[in-house]
């Protein structure tokens, strides 16, 4: 089945086979950076003959000025007039954007243990992701709290982690699907961060968090079997308890501990729709 996928700067749509997802392309419409989505099945409401397939991480449409009028259905108005210059297959990569050579300096000072060069350089990169209006994956953003951990910035390191978790980055996709997929990855890396300060207690919360919002991406995406295979009664049983083990107070994150042994009491009937509503609720509160 293809992805069909919405271009987030332009709302530009366009498909691509299930296994190309992660693939990084240019928007045939706007040009803007972006990923194709790392989801099974129809992301907009936009027939799959109809979409413009991506092609060896580029994009090419079908010559004419019909296919794009039933763009405008799903995301915004038709941009057809502009798909004439863009045709034909390429197998070029994208052009490589200032920000990609900054993120790949800031890795090379960091492997270099030039932590607070490597950091300045990142920080750099995030100023161009912004004013390119560039899409990138939640990774590129979680290197910099890595790095200012690395360098010994504890504090500050743990609200960049915050804010990824509350205020998200630039271009962060909407879709409730690839939220969750990068709620579960910065869980992940608050996980790791306090078990590198020896939290082990509460890093067991962390890891419960992201699993949680791993399976509440998989619910989205309708992968109902392998959400039953990451939660199964056992595992839902141990997440219960791990976090009752933790008597403290989480602050800004404590409904999602409350919402999660809430829902997963209810197994096998867990609601999951319900769970990543009130995840997001707790999420967009602060």
């Amino acid at each position: 089945m293809a992805i069909v996928f919405a271009c987030p700067v332009c709302n530009f749509v366009m498909k691509a086979p299930e296994d190309k997802g992660g693939i990084k392309i240019k928007c045939i419409q706007c040009s803007v950076s972006m990923e194709i989505p790392y989801l099974r099945g129809i992301l907009v409401n936009v027939p799959a003959e109809q979409a413009s397939p991506v092609f060896f991480g580029t994009s090419t449409i079908k010559p004419g000025s019909g296919h794009g009028s039933s763009h405008g259905s799903a995301h915004g108005p038709a941009h057809g007039s502009s798909h004439g210059s863009a045709h034909g297959i390429s197998s070029a990569p994208p052009k490589e954007t200032q920000a990609d050579g900054w993120l790949k300096e800031a890795a090379a000072l960091k492997d270099k243990d030039d932590f607070d060069g490597a950091i300045q350089v990142l920080k750099r990169a995030y100023e161009e992701i912004r004013r390119e209006n560039l899409l990138m994956p939640v990774d590129a953003f979680l290197r910099l709290p890595v790095y200012l951990q690395q360098s010994g910035k504890m504090k500050d390191a743990w609200a960049e982690l915050n804010n990824l978790l509350f205020k998200g980055y630039p271009n962060q996709p909407k879709d409730q699907a690839l939220l969750a997929t990068d709620r579960s990855k910065i869980f992940d890396k608050m996980r790791i961060f306090l078990e590198r300060e020896g939290r082990l207690d509460i890093a067991a919360v962390y890891n419960v968090f992201g699993h949680l919002c791993k399976g509440i991406a998989l619910h989205k995406e309708n992968r109902n079997r392998e959400l039953r295979s990451l939660l199964s009664k056992g595992v839902c049983s141990d997440y219960i308890d791990q976090l009752k083990k933790y008597p403290g107070n989480l602050g800004a994150v404590q409904p999602v501990r409350d919402a999660i042994m809430e829902e997963l009491g209810r197994f096998p009937d867990v609601d999951f729709e319900k769970l990543g509503t009130r995840i997001e609720v707790a999420l967009a509160a602060k």
